[in-house]
């Protein structure tokens, strides 16, 4: 295994397991939004909920983990839109109303 492909490997496992919680609360809330629009403001709030709390050095990688439970969920549109918020990786973000704040309390409860 060449070593980039296993830093690769590490660091996903490492993002796996360090925001399990944000990411399975995240991949639920994605997944319950029944139009793109209200999907895309959930992402963009998800998105500055991590910056907010880990700052930005791992939201891509936290956003193509969230993008795999997505797809292991059978939820493809969720995955793809996620995929192009995390190439996207905006310099700013709105503040999307359409997720629930639930998620922001839950991700700060971890952190205590």
């Amino acid at each position: 295994m060449k070593s980039t492909m296993k830093r690769e490997s590490v660091t996903k496992m490492r993002i796996d397991v360090a925001f399990e919680l944000e990411l399975a609360v995240g991949a639920s809330y994605i997944a319950s939004m029944l139009h793109a629009t209200s999907r895309n403001s959930c992402i963009d709030e998800l998105a500055l909920g991590f910056v907010r709390q880990h700052g930005s050095g791992d939201l891509k990688g936290f956003l193509l983990a969230l993008a795999g439970k997505l797809h292991a969920r059978g939820n493809n549109e969720g995955a793809s839109a996620v995929r192009k918020y995390a190439d996207a990786r905006p310099d700013t973000m709105s503040s999307g109303r359409s997720c629930s704040r639930e998620f922001l309390d839950a991700s700060q409860a971890t952190a205590i």
